[in-house]
């Protein structure tokens, strides 16, 4: 599977960069991407999420176009046919790493 992860970010820096820290360290899918629409944020949101985050694509507003719109950006660019949408004070966590007894 692979997977498109879109999250819009509005002033929520360490929010942010929680929630992604939290994404790469919990995911188990190779092919996957973030996307970051920013909705012109202006604290510190940007230059935290490119230094911490290279890789993470970022699409950048200069005003605030509203959740839905920015959203809609990122599937614009968005490259795999499944997408998660996460607000950006949503931590991942990993809730098993083995199968289910049930499946044994």
């Amino acid at each position: 599977m692979s997977l498109s992860i879109i999250i819009v970010n509005y002033n929520t820096e360490e929010l942010l960069i929680n929630c992604i820290s939290s994404i790469y360290a919990n995911i188990s899918i190779d092919n996957f991407e973030i996307i970051v629409v920013d909705n012109g944020s202006t604290d510190n949101s940007l230059s935290s999420l490119k230094e911490r985050f290279p890789n993470v694509i970022c699409v950048c507003n200069q005003k605030n176009r509203g959740f839905g719109a920015a959203n809609n950006q990122g599937v614009a660019i968005s490259k795999y046919d499944y997408l998660f949408f996460l607000n950006s004070d949503t931590i991942i966590c990993l809730l098993y790493t083995s199968p289910s007894p049930r499946d044994a």
